[in-house]
């Protein structure tokens, strides 16, 4: 939990115990870090806002320390450090079989000795896909992968769940599944999957660093011997509880010595090849007539009239969701179109999604699927 949320059981005066999984994904904070970099820059306010993002492990830090040595570690941060705390390692773990418990011991946990005692191993898949034809965090082949595997098995949507560490990613997965699967939840980056469990996880890793011109991801390599570059995958390796699929370019990550990534898929109990085809792409969707298509849009439309854009216009200019003028724009866009592609289905989607969150007073949600909007927009090439 954050460090907001911990500081105020201190002043009782009491011995405190901080029981938890340090290595799981950090305190999601919506306030820009660059806003809150600027505050602690010119001692303003804004600065303060340091303790949503911080995790309860700095909190004997922000009691000893001063005020610009906590203005340091929040600039990075850095590596919590404890004065008089006792930290005690929890060594067995009765969610993972032993051979996951010894990968994450090493790699996760710096050697404490976990040991796992579930006697159902986790089933660990592999789907091998290469491809080199992107320029942003998303990858159409591995999405068209899963697709694909989830027809083959004919899973339920309550069976799995499709994570990423990008949003890019998510709206993408959206337009290749359909709208059968495009719950809340089910196709998810991995901050917004904590705390749940799904029989099978797909993890859809994305980056591969071919013809995109940038450094892979600090969260996803784990050989920088930083703790928050292992948090992403160990987050999203414990929320499959019988089936782990990663949907990677697995030469390249066995390649990269020393990520954990890279040591899960060498261990694989199974790997399989996907190979995408521009000629043959794969979407799904159910079953139906083109009329009942065109009848589906049709009802998304009767439901995107001119009230959605006068309501999110209105949550913008009260400042209760933080987008882009541009963005309200787009969303007028969409709303006067009398018919879109499937892609453009997605993003039609996104907004209808945001205009019940905004009439629900759930800011934080609506902005979140107004930036999947864009992300689906900005993919189309518009």
């Amino acid at each position: 939990t954050s460090l907001i949320n911990t500081l105020p059981l201190f002043s009782f005066g009491v011995p405190v115990s901080l029981l938890g999984d340090h290595m799981q994904l950090p305190p999601v904070c919506e306030i820009s870090h660059d806003i809150i970099k600027a505050g602690l820059i010119s001692d303003d306010d804004e600065g303060l806002c340091y303790t949503w993002y911080l995790s309860s492990l700095y909190a004997e830090s922000m009691l000893h320390l001063s005020d610009d040595a906590m203005a340091r570690i929040a600039m990075g941060p850095t590596q919590y450090t404890f004065f008089n705390t006792k930290q005690y390692d929890l060594s067995v773990s009765y969610r993972f079989g032993e051979r996951l418990a010894k990968l994450l011991d090493s790699y996760v946990y710096g050697d404490i000795g976990l040991t796992g005692m579930s006697d159902d191993e986790l089933e660990l898949e592999v789907i091998d896909v290469e491809y080199t034809d992107r320029m942003v965090r998303n990858n159409l082949a591995e999405c068209e992968a899963i697709a694909k595997d989830i027809m083959e098995k004919d899973l339920e949507a309550k069976d799995f769940a499709i994570l990423t560490p990008y949003r890019a990613q998510v709206a993408m997965m959206v337009d290749v599944m359909g709208d059968r699967y495009r719950r809340r939840f089910d196709i998810s980056t991995v901050h917004r999957s904590q705390g749940r469990e799904w029989d099978t996880v797909y993890f859809t890793v994305v980056d591969n660093s071919k013809r995109l011109g940038k450094e892979l991801e600090y969260h996803l390599t784990s050989n920088l011997q930083l703790p928050s570059n292992l948090t992403t995958i160990n987050t999203a390796i414990s929320r499959a509880k019988k089936r782990l699929v990663i949907v990677c370019d697995a030469e390249f990550w066995k390649s990269r010595k020393g990520d954990l990534i890279g040591e899960l898929v060498s261990k694989a109990d199974k790997v399989s090849y996907f190979r995408h085809d521009d000629s043959d792409p794969i979407r799904f969707s159910e079953k139906g007539s083109p009329e009942r298509e065109r009848q589906s849009v049709k009802r998304y439309h009767n439901r995107v009239d001119e009230r959605v854009p006068k309501k999110i216009y209105a949550a913008f200019k009260n400042g209760d969701i933080n987008v882009t003028y541009n963005t309200v724009n787009i969303v007028y866009d969409y709303c006067k179109r009398t018919m879109v592609t499937d892609a453009e289905m997605g993003a039609v989607d996104h907004i209808i999604k945001a205009y019940d969150l905004i009439r629900s007073r759930d800011y934080e949600y609506a902005e979140d699927e107004l930036r999947a909007m864009m992300d689906i927009h900005n993919s189309l090439g518009y």
